[in-house]
Order: structure tokens, then C-alpha cells, then sequence
């Protein structure tokens, strides 16, 4: 949950600034290593976009810019959101989107497979029924993923809210700690 939080917070500040990433996956997390500060980031804003004009820097408010609906073949890429890949729309609930996708994929239970109209079938499928898309050991993330979908769509999601709810699901974590890369008995390589 600690990598979870962590995406929660950059993804507050980059929409804060008025810009979306949209391609939201683990090949897009990184963790530099410099010996003392092992800090998560977001790479590859090539599909990025600027969505909103801070109107009031203390508050975070944003004067929304009108977004093209098809930009981009979303609708092929298998971590997009769902409004993304139907060019229905993509604010920051899309973004929070593909942090589930992110999360599901990391617990290895990444349900989505086959061709783009049949994972955007899974994908709806998923929103109006997530828990049965979890396998037992998983569960945990049934309140997040909730939490996440509930969000109104052009409208500033409810952080505070998200990574409360993240803390009160997770194991126990030091958020300030750096993270660290192990090694699994299996050799699959994880983040703590």
C-alpha cells in the first residue's frame, strides 16, 4: 500500500497543477537509487496533458480546459481507464483509474486480457462489480478500489479522503521510510 500512497500523493500534486499523466503503470514507477534516498517517481508523461489553469494557488482550484476525447488510442492500451478508452473523457478520476489497474497488476490478479473491445467489457464489468474481481488474499483492496470509483468525475477528487481510507487497509508502514527493492523466494522482484 506504501507504493499506493505515494502515487496518491504525486498524483495530487501533478492534477493540483493542472495536468494529468494517463498512462499510469508500473513500467511508469520508478525508484532511483542514489544510496540515501530512495524516493518513488512518475516517468513517461508523453501522453500527459494540461487539463486545468490553477484559478487559486492556496486552495488548488483549477479553471478547466477542454480535453480532446481522442487524442490518443486509449482504447488499445490495455492500462488505460475506461472513459479514456471509450474517448468519453479523462480527468483525474482516470488517473486514479489506472492506479487500480497498477495495484491489481502488483497483487498479480490483473484481470484484463484479450482484444480492446473485450477488455473495456472487462473493464465495466469490473466497475459494477470489483470485489468479484478479487481473489481472497486481495480482499483488502475491495475498499480502496471503492473509495477510488466513487470519485465524481470533473470534479477534484477527495485525496484526504483516498489515502485515509489506504492507511486504515494496508499493513502498518513507515510512509516517511525509503522504499526498498527485495527479492522473493520465487525471485520476483518487490517493493516495501
Amino acid at each position: 500500500m506504501k507504493v499506493a500512497i505515494e502515487i496518491t500523493k504525486i498524483l495530487k500534486d501533478i492534477h493540483g497543477k493542472g495536468f494529468l499523466h494517463r498512462d499510469l503503470k508500473s513500467a511508469n514507477c520508478m525508484i532511483p537509487y542514489n544510496q540515501r534516498n530512495e524516493k518513488l517517481i512518475l516517468i513517461d508523461y508523453n501522453v500527459g496533458i494540461k487539463f486545468g489553469v490553477p484559478k487559486n494557488p492556496r486552495t488548488q482550484s483549477l479553471r478547466r480546459l477542454p480535453i480532446p476525447t481522442r487524442d490518443f488510442a486509449f482504447h488499445k492500451c490495455i492500462y488505460s481507464a475506461l472513459r479514456a478508452g471509450e474517448g468519453t473523457g479523462c480527468q483525474e478520476t482516470e488517473d486514479l483509474e489506472q492506479l487500480i489497474y497498477l495495484l491489481m497488476e502488483t497483487r498479480d490478479i490483473f484481470p484484463f486480457s484479450g482484444t480492446a473491445e473485450e477488455f473495456a467489457q472487462q473493464k465495466k464489468d469490473f466497475r459494477q462489480e470489483p470485489a468479484s474481481f478479487l481473489t481472497q488474499a486481495n480482499v483488502f483492496l475491495y475498499p480502496v478500489i471503492d473509495v477510488i470509483l466513487k470519485q465524481e468525475f470533473g470534479v477534484r477528487p477527495d485525496y484526504k479522503k483516498i489515502l485515509k481510507v489506504m492507511r486504515q487497509n494496508g499493513y502498518i508502514i513507515n510512509e516517511n521510510a525509503p522504499f526498498e527493492v527485495k527479492t522473493s523466494s520465487t525471485g520476483k522482484p518487490y517493493i516495501e
